[in-house]
């Protein structure tokens, strides 16, 4: 098919391959430049008077603009995309040779009818300007009564490079060659009359069925599937399927893409990240056997190892976790450590303080407010969870927060979505709860004081922070980290005497390391060792004498000493025992023992 324009030619193979069908070319000036027999006759409209008019003057008034080739004229790819998929989710492209056409659903209006049709469009040139070709696909003959032969079709099915087939009540009614070759077979004749079913693997058959029988129920979606050629090999084949009616019953046409080689590189790519992950999951474990520190927490005790080997599979996972503990011990720094080693490292982590924020405001806090909602809100505010999406919101002090509010969040938790306070919007939220609690919530829930359902939400992944008193091997690291920390820079390392450290060891820690660090922060701005919940105090520098002060290094060596002395001593001399005692290896221990000799 061809058309003259001021002496020059415009050639579309489609076109060509599609005669019998009504077809026309638009400027961008919307004047018609080629209008053929078909379209005459779908609408009465001669050549002669249809050619130099405007598009919009003619006898096409659809529902909305019907002619897809205006839209490929004078729309942006990202406005054309947005206007297509907002009126017809069926968005597709078609490839034929040197053409790439966009098709659309769409109705059309012709005199006081209107008819569900086709339209396919894509853009070229004529005389250097842009035009647009578009085709008619009319529904009475697209989807194939008894008025049409098939035969019309077979040119342009054959001409496309993917696998086609029409299949009604799972029998094969129509393929072409290049779905034959998919499946090993020289004859598209030798599939028809088939079962489907036939050409799916057998491990992926019940599935097939399963999914086949939703179609037909009217769940139509774009799938993939492993099939079986004539020789027996496997080959991933994408479909894209869509209803019609063939001879009065319903039908299903779908175009088979082979995606065998993709497949196999996006599972390769899988399996590498997975490899990556798993020996990262290693090195990460060797870090914590080996290391004093884990993200911002200082200790390598066994109470801290298993700590830090519970925080690793937390951040690997998606689920909900809680951490529990007392006051001090470093919920939130957990909290934060699972977040920076996490997929969501690179978004929000919002804390929460539960147990601060007045109960009339909590509903406001947590899911914003929209403008004008009550007296007051001069602007949309956003909550908690909006800054959270994405990321991790921290519910610190959990048990704090009154019952009315637990309903509202097991609701967010449950559905994973919430509405602003005054708008009837209802917004999704990805967010991952990490929460935590000082309190036994076992005990808060047989007391009435907390939600049963919303405590098994939240104890998915439960992580429990040890006290300072049962890791008190842990007292020297931390101490040497506060020091660092506190102490004053470019000055001269501080001395610990034995008495110091010795003191500090006794001592129980009510308050966790957040007592630990308020007491070395004093101990190096006072010169004095007051511990809050005893009557002792030892003023280190200004009452030992010098001779019997030590560096650091050199107090921890002096009582690293005496541990181990004391260790088997309680063991009766057996090393192994005093090794599990001190929470180290043997061989550790004998390292330990020869320093020494």
């Amino acid at each position: 098919m061809s058309f003259t324009s001021a002496g020059k030619m415009y050639q579309s193979p489609t076109l060509k391959l599609l005669s019998w069908l009504p077809a026309f070319v638009i400027n961008s000036d919307n004047a018609l430049l080629f209008w053929n027999d078909a379209c005459a006759s779908l609408t009465g409209i001669a050549a002669e008077r249809a050619l130099g008019t405007s598009l919009h003057d003619s006898l096409f008034r659809g529902v909305h603009n019907c002619s897809l080739a205006t839209l490929l004229l004078f729309e942006s790819a990202e406005q054309l995309e947005s206007r297509l998929k907002s009126s017809f989710e069926g968005l597709e492209k078609f490839f034929l040779p040197e053409e790439v056409w966009m098709l659309r659903q769409q109705n059309l209006v012709l005199g006081d009818s209107s008819y569900a049709v086709t339209y396919m469009a894509h853009r070229c040139v004529v005389d250097d300007r842009p035009c647009a070709a578009q085709i008619i696909l009319p529904g009475t003959q697209l989807y194939g009564t008894d008025n049409l032969d098939f035969e019309d079709y077979r040119e342009l099915v054959e001409n496309i490079g993917d696998g086609f087939l029409l299949n009604q009540n799972n029998k094969i009614v129509l393929a072409n060659k290049a779905l034959a070759q998919l499946w090993g077979y020289d004859d598209p004749r030798d599939l028809l009359g088939r079962n489907i079913s036939e050409f799916i693997a057998d491990s992926h058959r019940e599935q097939f069925l399963q999914a086949h029988q939703e179609k037909l129920e009217g769940q139509l979606s774009n799938h993939t599937w492993p099939h079986l050629t004539r020789s027996g090999h496997k080959v991933w084949l994408e479909g894209h399927p869509k209803f019609i009616l063939w001879k009065g019953s319903p039908a299903i046409i779908t175009t088979l893409v082979n995606v065998t080689e993709a497949r196999k590189r996006e599972r390769s790519m899988q399996k590498e990240a997975e490899e990556l992950r798993q020996e990262n999951f290693r090195l990460r474990s060797s870090l914590v056997n080996n290391s004093w520190q884990f993200q911002e927490i200082v200790g390598k005790s066994q109470p801290m190892r298993s700590v830090y080997e519970m925080l690793m599979k937390a951040a690997e996972g998606n689920s909900n976790v809680i951490i529990y503990g007392e006051s001090g011990t470093g919920k939130e720094l957990a909290a934060r450590a699972i977040h920076r080693l996490s997929n969501r490292a690179n978004k929000p982590f919002v804390t929460v303080n539960c147990g601060a924020i007045p109960s009339e405001l909590l509903e406001s806090e947590f899911f914003g407010v929209k403008k004008g909602a009550f007296t007051g809100a001069y602007a949309d505010r956003k909550g908690y969870l909006d800054q959270a999406d994405g990321g991790v919101l921290f519910l610190d002090e959990i048990g704090e927060l009154p019952l009315a509010m637990q309903v509202k969040l097991l609701r967010v938790i449950e559905s994973r979505t919430y509405s602003p306070v005054g708008s009837p919007e209802v917004r999704n939220v990805d967010c991952r709860i990490i929460a935590a609690t000082n309190r036994n919530l076992i005990n808060e829930v047989a007391s009435g004081n907390f939600r049963e359902d919303l405590f098994y939400r939240l104890h998915v992944v439960p992580i429990y922070m040890p006290p300072l008193r049962d890791r008190k091997e842990d007292i020297p690291l931390l101490l040497e980290c506060m020091i660092a920390r506190y102490g004053d820079k470019g000055q001269k390392q501080h001395a610990v005497s034995h008495t110091v450290l010795e003191q500090m060891y006794k001592y129980d820690w009510p308050g966790n390391v957040r007592e630990f660090a308020n007491t070395v922060q004093r101990w190096l701005t006072l010169g004095t060792l007051d511990l809050i919940h005893t009557s002792s105090s030892t003023h280190g520098e200004q009452e030992e004498a010098p001779t019997s002060s030590y560096t650091l290094s050199q107090a921890l060596a002096a009582y690293e000493k005496k541990l181990i002395a004391d260790a088997l001593k309680r063991a009766g001399g057996n090393r192994t025992a005093a090794a599990r005692m001190l929470g180290i290896s043997r061989r550790n221990l004998y390292r330990k023992l020869e320093s020494e000799t």
